[in-house]
């Protein structure tokens, strides 16, 4: 179905303004590391304050990321290994709901998740996807 001018506008409206947001989410990350570097201590973790003017300060809170890999369940290898109460404190362990199974249970199973699942509609994504060539 042919779009409307009105709604071919509303798409190029979108597309200009997820462009700038792009830039502006680029320039305003380059600006804080910038920032981040010329103001504050090379301490990788912590809270720090600079005042700037009229009381105002600026504030930094510097973290680290922690992933653990537990591609070959070696995590609980290793929690085999430890006290069980400082496993316990160590990990936390948060379920994760495969999708695929889920959907392929019969409604009885599924309604087993009923108090402790909660089913929403997810924020949509769009692409503008340009033409393909023609070889």
């Amino acid at each position: 179905m042919p779009l409307t001018p009105e709604q071919i506008a509303a798409v190029q409206a979108w597309n200009e303004a997820k462009n700038e947001l792009d830039r502006f989410k680029q320039q305003e990350s380059m600006l804080r590391d910038e920032l981040v570097k010329l103001l504050f201590s090379s301490k990788d973790e912590g809270t720090e304050s600079i005042e700037v003017s009229n009381g105002w300060k600026l504030k930094a809170v510097k973290k680290l990321d922690y992933k653990l890999d537990n591609k070959e369940n070696q995590i609980v290898a290793i929690c085999a290994m430890l006290d069980p109460d400082t496993a316990k404190r160590l990990f936390n362990w948060k379920p994760d709901l495969s999708i695929s199974t889920y959907k392929q249970l019969d409604a009885a199973t599924q309604s087993l998740l009923n108090g402790c699942l909660t089913i929403k509609p997810a924020k949509a994504s769009l692409e503008l996807v340009p033409p393909k060539e023609a070889n």
